[in-house]
């Protein structure tokens, strides 16, 4: 399984973590031209699937958070970070891109 990190989000719909519909993904914590495009459903497939293991960096301490799938009852599945010492998600923090 390889470490990866999510450098960059879509949003659509919305400002949470569930409004997310493509992540820009690659091997370092900062966003680059280089890194690879997936829809939120597609990266949530490598993550479960065990292909990545999916990090965020925090731009501001560099503290890192693993990024887990949810699966709620009846919507979507979406990604998010697990719970550290920081309330809002890490992933809200990344740059966003169209």
């Amino acid at each position: 399984m390889a470490k990866v990190y999510i450098t960059a989000i879509e949003l659509s719909g919305g400002t949470l973590v569930r409004h997310i519909i493509n992540v820009w993904y690659g091997p370092n914590p900062t966003w680059s031209q280089s890194d690879t495009k997936r829809s939120t459903s597609d990266m949530a497939d490598l993550i479960d699937g065990n292909v990545h293991q999916a990090w965020v960096q925090d731009p501001a301490n560099r503290q890192e958070a693993e990024v887990i799938v949810v699966r709620p009852t009846g919507r979507p599945k979406y990604l998010r970070t697990k719970a550290d010492d920081d309330p809002n998600d890490n992933l809200l923090k990344l740059p966003k891109k169209k």
